[in-house]
């Protein structure tokens, strides 16, 4: 642990080395001053050493305004230390956020160089920023233990530290499917896999119940596990978000939640079969909740299932999972209808059976609560396309027959 300490200081001894002396001078002078004033009350000034009076005063005053400079310099010492600390999250962020948003724009160029070449230009403006928030842990995490910090600035660093470590570990799950199939990775002996369960596993140990970024490590956990098909880990990773947040709106849904990630998942994997076989287990998952018989899930659980089932092109029990939407919601809930309804439609368009797709749009415009909504205008626009693509099967059946 000693060892560890030490080598949070090393890029900093210099200022660590003032910072110190200053402290221990601050403290000393502190124990200087009742001794000179006891001095001048029983000595100097009953026996009238004028002389030894002035220059004891002085030596006083020359104390206090080299108590006050330390002073300073420890309080300005630790600003400054902040504003950098402060200044490195936020490049780290600008590099994490730039690299992100060119991994998830990269499949839209034209050819399969063009998104090699973006994807790599990602990874490494990722990984810049990984690296930028290690380095801003090991800074935090001697800034944490300096003496000398104030109450709040101690707070402000617990947050940023907590908030490093987390991004740390999320950014390197962004990198699992990249890594699959870029060589930088390879030829650099990075595991993104390893790095991301190492760096999330550890912020959970440290912050097991912190809001709101342990229940997302959780539900990153079982998602990371899930596509390594390490079932007791996942279920592990569940029970612990069960655990530290029973009853919140995480726990409740953590399964759909976690189909939800591997659908969101699937939609960047470029091979084939890998990406069925993702998606087939996000509607495993799906079907689990659907037919069970636990009382938990409310109807907009459903709905939000009904809508990541047709992203994942399972429209059956995208169909069962609307159906089950508007059986839990009743008449009390008509926005769920309305969304569910529509949802429904659209499953069954996706389908190819736009007959059952326009009769269920007809009987949501029969019902007068649910005509009446904006969402409506939803229902019209999916009603026009689903007429156009029945009328164009139409058309076509006739010139066969002609």
């Amino acid at each position: 642990m000693l060892k560890r300490f030490i080598s949070y200081y090393k890029p900093h001894k210099k200022m660590l080395a003032l910072d110190m002396i200053a402290a221990l001078l601050i403290s000393l002078i502190g124990m200087v001053y009742p001794i000179v004033t006891n001095n001048m009350l029983n000595e100097y000034i009953p026996n009238k050493m004028y002389t030894t009076i002035v220059i004891a005063g002085a030596v006083v005053l020359a104390l206090y305004v080299l108590r006050m400079l330390m002073r300073y310099f420890v309080q300005y010492y630790g600003h400054v230390i902040g504003v950098k600390m402060q200044s490195q999250m936020r490049l780290a962020s600008i590099f994490q956020n730039d690299g992100l948003d060119l991994l998830k724009t990269a499949s839209t160029n034209a050819t399969s160089e063009a998104v090699k070449a973006q994807e790599n230009k990602a990874v490494v403006s990722i990984i810049r920023g990984i690296m930028e928030f290690k380095k801003f842990i090991s800074q935090a995490s001697e800034k944490l233990n300096d003496p000398t910090l104030s109450k709040d600035e101690k707070e402000k660093c617990q947050k940023l530290y907590e908030t490093a470590m987390f991004f740390s570990g999320y950014c390197w799950s962004r990198l699992i499917e990249p890594s699959r199939r870029l060589e930088i990775f390879k030829s650099k002996n990075i595991d993104p896999k390893k790095n991301a369960i190492e760096m999330l596993e550890a912020y959970v140990a440290k912050y097991p119940n912190s809001d709101p970024f342990s229940k997302q490590t959780y539900i990153q956990l079982s998602a990371i596990y899930t596509m390594s098909s390490d079932v007791e880990n996942t279920k592990n990773a569940l029970d612990r978000l069960n655990k530290y947040f029973p009853g919140s709106p995480e726990a409740r849904t953590a399964w759909p939640r976690l189909a939800k990630s591997l659908v969101e998942y699937a939609a960047t994997v470029t091979e084939p079969e890998r990406r069925q076989s993702v998606l087939k287990e996000s509607s495993r998952i799906y079907s689990e909740m659907i037919r069970s018989d636990k009382s938990d899930y409310h109807a907009n659980d459903f709905v939000l299932a009904g809508e990541s089932l047709i992203e994942a092109e399972d429209w059956k029990l995208a169909q069962e999972a609307f159906d089950k939407a508007i059986e839990k919601a009743g008449t009390n809930m008509m926005t769920v209808v309305a969304r569910a309804t529509i949802g429904k439609a659209k499953a069954l368009k996706e389908k190819g059976e736009y007959l059952s797709a326009l009769a269920d749009i007809e009987k949501y415009f029969e019902n007068k609560r649910l005509s009446a909504m904006p969402i409506s205008t939803n229902a019209c626009m999916l009603a026009v396309d689903i007429g156009l693509k029945q009328g164009k099967i139409e058309r076509d059946a006739q010139i066969r027959d002609n």
